[in-house]
């Protein structure tokens, strides 16, 4: 294949523009490199905040080589690369939106023997890839350099996704694989050996970043123990209060699946607002609540009554694998976002079979744990205080897949049953015969 079809210009006038380029930029390689260290030495710190710096130091990078490399440099010598600049400045759009304003990453290094290969990726992207190029004869004058330069920059940016430990998105990966694998030809043409890693970083890396998400997608069991303290029920009241007042409870959907009127048990009810929600919109029905958790009874309580609704609520402390109710003596049960809490689900599941009334419903409804990077970027932003994001991502990597819910119901008692998907959640609706 002849590969100066491709291009309209040969080594030597692209090692020319990269003297032009480099002597314009003065000292801004060794500034970007100084940047590029500085982010891995985040990864280090155990703080929060650190995914959104790293993810703002990735944007910089890929809008600097969009705007400055390929709009201002670059498009002199090369008419596409208006093109390539649209690329970089969308990939670092994307870290802006998902690592910076969203938060959605994670960046942790965590041993040398489990992130070995990111970390040689990076001493690849910031002191081999010069020092390959030097023995390969290049001068340092003449040399495509980190952060002012694309390739390197893409090298080094695979190696801070491997250290991501969430769920990343794939529109993350897709723009450096891209990169990578049609920069093989500009390589073997302009004579840059430095680059043949990049086809390596890009499918080995893409790879990796794969297999991490299905790891991340694993379901890590949660605490059945609820929220104990009265800090963190405070904040997980006034969490609840808000979604409440921006009218996101599930009240609507219990309403819709039947559960309107009689005896009706609430599982977990935690602070009380879905329940006393669902009496406000009932008539000459009562709520029985069934909480793990005495602070949160006592904050039930405190809403009930502002609410006006002491009369119509009781709530009890106690295990819902084990409820202090007599059998079918219930007209519908209802639980939201505690599911993915329970211990052993089976057993709660035949303990609402047992208390409910022939013909009563039971409604569940929770997280699903493969929510999207978007919608759970959104939902993060929307929890106020670190220890309440903190219960989101635990409760999320806890929660089920639909067709996990689908395998549960059926080894219930429960005969007749749908499961839901919305974006947000899952919910299961099912009646006893």
């Amino acid at each position: 294949m002849d590969l100066s079809t491709y291009f309209s210009y040969g080594r030597e006038e692209f090692f020319e523009f990269l003297r032009g380029m480099n002597q314009s930029l003065g000292i801004l390689p060794l500034a970007a490199a100084a940047v590029g260290i500085f982010l891995f030495l985040l990864s280090l710190i155990g703080q929060g905040g650190r995914g959104r710096l790293i993810s703002l130091g990735l944007a910089f990078f890929w809008i600097w080589n969009g705007a400055v490399f390929h709009l201002h440099f670059f498009r002199v010598l090369d008419s596409r690369a208006v093109v390539f600049a649209i690329l970089f400045l969308v990939q670092g759009a994307l870290f802006l939106l998902y690592g910076t304003l969203l938060d959605t990453l994670d960046f942790s290094f965590r041993s040398l023997k489990q992130d070995l290969f990111p970390l040689f990726l990076l001493l690849y992207s910031l002191i081999l890839y010069p020092l390959w190029g030097h023995l390969s004869g290049q001068a340092w004058g003449e040399m495509p350099l980190f952060g002012t330069y694309p390739c390197p920059t893409v090298i080094f940016t695979f190696s801070l996704l491997l250290l991501n430990r969430n769920y990343l998105s794939p529109l993350l990966m897709i723009i450096p694989l891209f990169w990578s694998l049609t920069s093989l030809g500009a390589a073997l043409y302009l004579g840059v050996p430095q680059d043949f890693m990049l086809i390596f970083t890009g499918v080995i890396g893409t790879g990796s970043l794969i297999v991490k998400n299905r790891r991340a997608r694993r379901r890590i069991e949660e605490t059945d123990m609820g929220i104990q303290d009265t800090p963190t029920v405070e904040d997980y009241d006034l969490m609840q209060k808000g979604f409440r007042d921006r009218g996101i409870l599930e009240t609507p959907a219990i309403l819709k699946a039947g559960i309107r009127e009689g005896a009706v048990v609430e599982l977990g009810p935690g602070p009380g607002y879905l329940g006393l929600e669902w009496l406000k919109n009932t008539e000459e029905t009562s709520l029985t609540g069934v909480e793990i958790s005495p602070a949160m009874i006592r904050m039930a309580r405190k809403n009930s009554r502002q609410y006006g609704l002491e009369e119509r609520t009781e709530y009890k402390e106690g295990n819902v694998m084990a409820l202090p109710l007599e059998s079918e003596s219930r007209e519908g049960i209802f639980s939201n976002g505690s599911l993915h809490e329970w211990e052993d689900p089976l057993l709660v599941l035949g303990e609402a079979h047992r208390v409910l009334k022939r013909g009563g419903t039971l409604f569940v409804s929770d997280l699903r744990r493969d929510l999207s990077p978007l919608l759970f970027g959104v939902m993060r932003l929307m929890t106020k205080g670190n220890p309440m994001k903190q219960g989101f991502l635990t409760s999320l990597r806890a929660a089920y897949l639909k067709k996990e819910l689908i395998s549960l119901m059926g080894k219930s008692p429960f005969t007749e049953f749908r499961v839901n998907q919305s974006p947000f959640g899952l919910n299961v609706v099912a009646v006893k015969e």
